[in-house]
Protein backbone atom coordinates (compact mmCIF):
# COMPACT_ATOMS: atom_id res chain seq x y z
CA UNK A 1 0.00 0.00 0.00
CA UNK A 2 1.51 3.14 -1.02
CA UNK A 3 2.07 5.66 2.06
CA UNK A 4 0.56 8.95 2.20
CA UNK A 5 3.03 10.71 4.51
CA UNK A 6 6.00 12.80 4.20
CA UNK A 7 8.61 14.25 6.68
CA UNK A 8 11.45 16.23 7.02
CA UNK A 9 13.38 18.24 9.73
CA UNK A 10 15.63 20.64 9.25
CA UNK A 11 18.41 22.13 11.63
CA UNK A 12 17.99 25.71 12.10
CA UNK A 13 18.63 28.78 14.57
CA UNK A 14 15.68 29.10 16.75
CA UNK A 15 15.20 32.52 16.90
CA UNK A 16 15.17 34.35 20.66
CA UNK A 17 11.62 35.87 20.01
CA UNK A 18 9.32 36.04 17.44
CA UNK A 19 10.77 36.38 13.62
CA UNK A 20 13.81 37.99 11.89
CA UNK A 21 11.71 39.38 9.38
CA UNK A 22 8.02 41.18 10.01
CA UNK A 23 5.74 42.71 7.21
CA UNK A 24 5.55 45.73 9.33
CA UNK A 25 2.84 47.94 7.20
CA UNK A 26 0.48 47.77 4.27
CA UNK A 27 -0.60 50.26 2.31
CA UNK A 28 -3.35 48.65 0.70
CA UNK A 29 -5.61 51.60 -0.01
CA UNK A 30 -3.26 53.53 -2.21
CA UNK A 31 -2.34 57.51 -2.07
CA UNK A 32 -4.76 60.43 -2.47
CA UNK A 33 -2.76 60.56 -5.61
CA UNK A 34 -3.98 57.66 -7.03
CA UNK A 35 -5.35 54.52 -5.43
CA UNK A 36 -3.12 52.16 -7.62
CA UNK A 37 -0.09 53.70 -5.49
CA UNK A 38 0.12 50.90 -3.16
CA UNK A 39 2.99 50.10 -0.77
CA UNK A 40 4.03 47.17 1.75
CA UNK A 41 7.04 47.63 4.32
CA UNK A 42 9.18 44.86 5.76
CA UNK A 43 11.04 45.17 9.39
CA UNK A 44 14.39 43.84 10.80
CA UNK A 45 13.99 44.00 14.43
CA UNK A 46 17.42 42.12 14.57
CA UNK A 47 20.65 43.57 15.40
CA UNK A 48 21.80 42.04 12.23
CA UNK A 49 21.55 43.00 8.35
CA UNK A 50 19.79 40.05 6.47
CA UNK A 51 20.07 39.12 2.72
CA UNK A 52 16.97 38.99 1.21
CA UNK A 53 18.25 37.34 -2.41
CA UNK A 54 15.65 34.45 -3.18
CA UNK A 55 13.00 35.60 -0.40
CA UNK A 56 9.60 36.28 -2.05
CA UNK A 57 6.53 37.65 -0.58
CA UNK A 58 3.39 36.38 -2.21
CA UNK A 59 -0.55 36.22 -2.16
CA UNK A 60 -2.13 33.35 -1.54
CA UNK A 61 -3.93 33.98 -4.85
CA UNK A 62 -0.72 34.72 -6.96
CA UNK A 63 -1.00 38.37 -7.54
CA UNK A 64 1.25 39.91 -6.43
CA UNK A 65 4.74 37.66 -6.68
CA UNK A 66 7.52 39.57 -5.63
CA UNK A 67 11.03 37.67 -5.59
CA UNK A 68 12.89 40.18 -3.10
CA UNK A 69 16.20 41.18 -3.76
CA UNK A 70 19.00 43.68 -1.53
CA UNK A 71 19.62 43.80 1.80
CA UNK A 72 17.35 44.61 4.93
CA UNK A 73 19.48 46.60 7.29
CA UNK A 74 19.65 45.74 11.31
CA UNK A 75 16.30 47.18 13.10
CA UNK A 76 15.65 48.82 9.57
CA UNK A 77 13.14 48.89 6.83
CA UNK A 78 12.12 47.85 3.37
CA UNK A 79 9.72 49.44 1.61
CA UNK A 80 8.04 47.98 -2.00
CA UNK A 81 5.98 50.51 -3.96
CA UNK A 82 4.16 49.85 -6.38
CA UNK A 83 4.30 50.09 -10.37
CA UNK A 84 7.03 53.03 -10.34
CA UNK A 85 8.55 55.12 -7.40
CA UNK A 86 6.05 57.61 -7.04
CA UNK A 87 4.10 55.73 -4.60
CA UNK A 88 5.94 57.71 -1.75
CA UNK A 89 7.61 60.83 -3.98
CA UNK A 90 10.20 61.85 -1.21
CA UNK A 91 11.69 58.17 -0.29
CA UNK A 92 13.20 55.91 -3.31
CA UNK A 93 11.60 52.55 -3.00
CA UNK A 94 13.58 49.22 -1.92
CA UNK A 95 12.31 47.38 -4.86
CA UNK A 96 9.13 47.80 -7.17
CA UNK A 97 6.53 45.83 -7.61
CA UNK A 98 3.58 44.56 -9.91
CA UNK A 99 0.28 43.43 -9.08
CA UNK A 100 -2.72 45.37 -6.92
CA UNK A 101 -3.70 44.20 -3.14
CA UNK A 102 -6.82 43.68 -3.46
CA UNK A 103 -9.69 46.11 -1.38
CA UNK A 104 -11.34 43.34 -0.48
CA UNK A 105 -8.31 41.73 1.23
CA UNK A 106 -4.99 39.19 0.46
CA UNK A 107 -3.04 36.78 2.32
CA UNK A 108 0.50 37.86 1.87
CA UNK A 109 3.29 35.20 2.98
CA UNK A 110 6.82 36.15 3.35
CA UNK A 111 9.04 32.70 2.72
CA UNK A 112 12.63 32.92 3.02
CA UNK A 113 15.62 31.79 0.29
CA UNK A 114 15.01 28.05 1.33
CA UNK A 115 11.04 28.52 1.19
CA UNK A 116 10.48 28.26 4.40
CA UNK A 117 7.34 30.44 6.09
CA UNK A 118 8.88 33.37 7.89
CA UNK A 119 6.03 35.88 8.04
CA UNK A 120 2.21 35.62 7.24
CA UNK A 121 -0.95 37.73 7.00
CA UNK A 122 -4.07 36.57 6.44
CA UNK A 123 -7.21 38.49 5.63
CA UNK A 124 -7.90 37.28 2.36
CA UNK A 125 -11.58 36.19 4.22
CA UNK A 126 -12.39 38.53 6.66
CA UNK A 127 -11.10 42.15 5.01
CA UNK A 128 -8.12 43.79 5.89
CA UNK A 129 -7.64 44.09 9.51
CA UNK A 130 -6.72 47.81 9.59
CA UNK A 131 -6.58 50.66 7.15
CA UNK A 132 -8.96 53.14 5.75
CA UNK A 133 -9.95 53.57 2.24
CA UNK A 134 -11.91 57.02 3.00
CA UNK A 135 -9.77 58.58 4.31
CA UNK A 136 -6.62 56.85 3.27
CA UNK A 137 -4.81 55.58 5.90
CA UNK A 138 -2.44 52.55 6.25
CA UNK A 139 -2.58 48.95 8.08
CA UNK A 140 0.46 49.64 10.69
CA UNK A 141 1.51 45.99 12.88
CA UNK A 142 1.43 47.53 16.91
CA UNK A 143 4.75 45.38 16.94
CA UNK A 144 6.88 43.51 15.61
CA UNK A 145 6.88 40.54 17.71
CA UNK A 146 3.10 40.14 17.68
CA UNK A 147 1.53 37.66 15.14
CA UNK A 148 0.86 38.60 11.97
CA UNK A 149 -2.37 36.47 11.99
CA UNK A 150 -4.38 38.11 14.14
CA UNK A 151 -6.43 40.96 14.00
CA UNK A 152 -5.40 42.56 17.65
CA UNK A 153 -1.78 42.92 16.23
CA UNK A 154 -2.67 45.58 13.50
CA UNK A 155 -4.23 49.23 13.76
CA UNK A 156 -4.67 52.05 11.53
CA UNK A 157 -2.35 54.63 11.06
CA UNK A 158 -3.29 57.39 13.81
CA UNK A 159 -2.96 60.71 11.52
CA UNK A 160 -1.00 62.27 13.55
CA UNK A 161 2.78 60.60 13.21
CA UNK A 162 3.00 60.24 9.49
CA UNK A 163 5.74 59.40 7.04
CA UNK A 164 6.10 60.59 3.19
CA UNK A 165 4.61 62.33 0.50
CA UNK A 166 2.60 61.32 -2.40
CA UNK A 167 2.56 61.42 -5.06
CA UNK A 168 1.34 64.87 -5.96
CA UNK A 169 2.69 65.99 -2.68
CA UNK A 170 0.35 65.07 -0.70
CA UNK A 171 1.11 63.94 3.46
CA UNK A 172 0.97 59.90 3.84
CA UNK A 173 -1.37 58.61 6.51
CA UNK A 174 1.24 56.04 7.06
CA UNK A 175 4.90 55.73 8.11
CA UNK A 176 6.68 53.76 5.77
CA UNK A 177 10.58 53.80 6.38
CA UNK A 178 10.10 54.97 10.02
CA UNK A 179 8.41 53.16 13.16
CA UNK A 180 4.73 52.83 13.12
CA UNK A 181 2.14 55.47 14.63
CA UNK A 182 0.79 52.90 16.65
CA UNK A 183 3.80 50.96 17.54
CA UNK A 184 3.48 50.11 21.66
CA UNK A 185 6.90 48.95 22.71
CA UNK A 186 4.98 47.46 26.25
CA UNK A 187 3.98 45.41 24.06
CA UNK A 188 6.84 42.43 25.02
CA UNK A 189 5.87 39.61 22.82
CA UNK A 190 2.24 40.68 22.56
CA UNK A 191 0.08 41.68 25.54
CA UNK A 192 -2.42 39.84 23.13
CA UNK A 193 -5.02 38.34 25.18
CA UNK A 194 -4.57 35.32 22.57
CA UNK A 195 -0.79 35.14 23.08
CA UNK A 196 -0.22 31.26 23.52
CA UNK A 197 1.02 30.61 26.94
CA UNK A 198 5.18 30.37 27.05
CA UNK A 199 5.53 26.76 26.91
CA UNK A 200 3.18 26.44 23.75
CA UNK A 201 5.52 28.65 21.76
CA UNK A 202 8.00 25.60 21.86
CA UNK A 203 5.68 24.45 19.06
CA UNK A 204 4.26 26.57 16.21
CA UNK A 205 1.88 25.20 13.25
CA UNK A 206 1.41 27.02 9.41
CA UNK A 207 -1.21 27.36 8.13
CA UNK A 208 -4.07 26.56 10.58
CA UNK A 209 -6.63 26.49 9.83
CA UNK A 210 -4.97 23.78 7.06
CA UNK A 211 -6.01 21.94 3.90
CA UNK A 212 -4.83 19.27 3.20
CA UNK A 213 -1.51 19.34 5.38
CA UNK A 214 0.49 21.42 8.05
CA UNK A 215 3.94 22.61 9.05
CA UNK A 216 4.91 21.81 12.22
CA UNK A 217 7.91 22.97 14.14
CA UNK A 218 9.69 23.06 17.44
CA UNK A 219 12.70 24.28 19.44
CA UNK A 220 14.77 21.07 19.57
CA UNK A 221 16.73 20.39 22.82
CA UNK A 222 19.08 17.75 22.93
CA UNK A 223 16.36 15.48 24.36
CA UNK A 224 13.99 11.99 23.48
CA UNK A 225 11.14 14.01 21.81
CA UNK A 226 7.94 13.22 20.11
CA UNK A 227 5.31 14.85 18.02
CA UNK A 228 1.44 13.62 18.55
CA UNK A 229 -1.68 14.25 16.72
CA UNK A 230 -4.71 13.18 18.70
CA UNK A 231 -8.53 13.62 17.76
CA UNK A 232 -10.52 15.05 20.86
CA UNK A 233 -11.17 11.86 22.08
CA UNK A 234 -7.75 11.88 23.14
CA UNK A 235 -6.98 8.88 20.57
CA UNK A 236 -3.24 8.68 18.40
CA UNK A 237 -4.06 9.78 15.06
CA UNK A 238 -0.03 9.61 14.36
CA UNK A 239 3.18 10.03 16.05
CA UNK A 240 6.72 10.58 14.87
CA UNK A 241 9.52 10.34 17.45
CA UNK A 242 12.50 12.92 16.85
CA UNK A 243 15.51 11.17 14.98
CA UNK A 244 19.00 12.08 16.59
CA UNK A 245 19.90 14.87 13.76
CA UNK A 246 17.30 16.87 14.49
CA UNK A 247 18.37 17.34 18.08
CA UNK A 248 19.84 21.22 19.18
CA UNK A 249 18.24 24.29 17.08
CA UNK A 250 15.02 24.28 15.32
CA UNK A 251 13.43 20.98 14.09
CA UNK A 252 10.04 21.13 11.26
CA UNK A 253 7.92 18.64 9.82
CA UNK A 254 5.33 18.41 7.27
CA UNK A 255 2.28 16.52 8.49
CA UNK A 256 0.22 15.81 5.00
CA UNK A 257 -3.01 15.24 7.19
CA UNK A 258 -3.40 11.51 7.25
CA UNK A 259 -3.45 9.04 9.72
CA UNK A 260 -0.48 6.34 10.43
CA UNK A 261 -2.40 4.29 7.76
CA UNK A 262 -2.17 6.78 5.50
CA UNK A 263 -6.33 7.82 5.01
CA UNK A 264 -6.52 11.44 5.28
CA UNK A 265 -7.90 12.53 8.29
CA UNK A 266 -11.94 13.70 8.76
CA UNK A 267 -12.68 17.49 8.77
CA UNK A 268 -12.27 19.07 12.64
CA UNK A 269 -10.44 19.97 15.75
CA UNK A 270 -7.24 17.71 16.56
CA UNK A 271 -3.99 18.40 18.83
CA UNK A 272 -0.91 18.64 18.60
CA UNK A 273 1.54 17.90 21.22
CA UNK A 274 5.45 17.37 21.69
CA UNK A 275 6.53 15.13 24.06
CA UNK A 276 9.77 15.20 26.03
CA UNK A 277 9.88 11.69 27.71
CA UNK A 278 6.69 11.41 29.42
CA UNK A 279 6.12 15.30 29.90
CA UNK A 280 4.18 17.32 27.26
CA UNK A 281 6.04 20.30 27.01
CA UNK A 282 4.24 21.88 24.27
CA UNK A 283 0.49 21.66 22.77
CA UNK A 284 -1.52 23.53 19.92
CA UNK A 285 -5.08 23.13 18.58
CA UNK A 286 -5.18 22.29 14.92
CA UNK A 287 -8.33 23.13 12.55
CA UNK A 288 -8.54 20.88 9.10
CA UNK A 289 -10.77 22.34 6.87
CA UNK A 290 -13.07 21.61 4.29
Amino acid sequence: MKSCWTIFLLLLPLPAAGQNVVINEIGWMGTIASTSDEWIELYNPTPHAIDLQGWSLKAADGIPAIRLTGVIPAQGYYVLERTDDQTISDRPAEQLFTGDLKNSGEWLILRSSDSLLVDQVRCDSSGWFAGTNNPKRSMERRHPLLSGMLPESWADNDTLTRNGLDAAGHPLSGTPGAPNSVYDHTLPVGQSSRRLPEAEELLWAWPNPFNPGIMLAWGARGEEETVEILDLLGRLVRSWPSPPAARGGRAQLFWDGCDAAGRPVATGTYICRLLRGRTIAAQLRLTRCR
